[in-house]
């Protein structure tokens, strides 16, 4: 049997596995623990994606607000602002050696897919022209 020096390792399904939980997790603490005033009267904080590195010591955590976009950055700020009380809360739900900093960004990803659908409908209302530009 020939040795093969070019083949990939597996990938290890732990950081996938931690981000999920630590997704739950920050589902549940988000709205109920956090007093910051920044993020008081918050409609709708939906957390879409957590991106755990290989080592686990950091946690990049993208969240959509639905109504509330101009919000954004203030409700950013406040969550950064509250990574380290929210990081010490995971430590004690997770009971793990590691738990990672967390950095949370704003995804605009979900509005700028309802304001692309906006606009093709409105594109599909509008009235096709009357004249026929290719008999000319």
């Amino acid at each position: 049997m020939a040795h093969r020096p070019f083949v990939q390792e597996r990938s290890s399904h732990r950081p996938a596995r931690f981000a999920q939980r630590v997704k739950e997790e920050l589902a549940q603490m988000i709205p109920g623990e956090l007093r910051d005033p920044r993020l008081a009267g918050l409609g709708f904080l939906t957390i879409t994606s957590v991106t755990i590195t290989p080592d686990l010591k950091h946690c990049t955590i993208l969240f959509a607000l639905m109504g509330d976009e101009g919000r954004a950055k203030d409700v950013t700020e406040g969550l950064n602002a509250a990574a380290g009380f929210l990081r010490k809360q995971l430590m004690h739900k997770l009971d793990t050696k590691i738990t990672p900093q967390l950095l949370f960004r704003h995804d605009k990803g979900l509005t700028n897919t309802l304001e692309i659908n906006s606009l093709l409908h409105q594109i599909s209302l509008e009235p096709k022209s009357g004249s026929d530009d290719s008999n000319e």
